[in-house]
């Protein structure tokens, strides 16, 4: 694995009203990020397409089921589908 790789998210809430989240890096860093519409979220499997702060080219970051606890998996897809993500740009 690239030390860039995404190992971890914490949610938050933007004041735009859009949904963003802190990745946590395999080589220590973290880095704040906006989730971006074309996400997808289904039963088995989350995509999330995060546009790191101050960078132009979105991450794909793809979430099985037990990566998380079921109700964690649950609230982000909830979260994704009712829209709580920036447009794509």
């Amino acid at each position: 694995m690239l030390p860039q790789s995404v190992v971890g998210l914490t949610l938050t809430q933007e004041r735009e009203g859009g949904l963003g989240c802190e990745a946590a890096r395999r080589d220590g860093g973290r880095t704040a990020c906006r989730i971006l519409g074309g996400s997808v979220a289904l039963p088995w499997l989350v995509v999330l397409r995060l546009r790191p702060q101050g960078r132009r080219l979105a991450w794909p970051v793809a979430l099985l089921p037990d990566a998380l606890a079921a109700e964690e998996f649950r609230a982000l897809r909830v979260a994704l589908r009712w829209g709580y993500v920036e447009a794509d740009a």
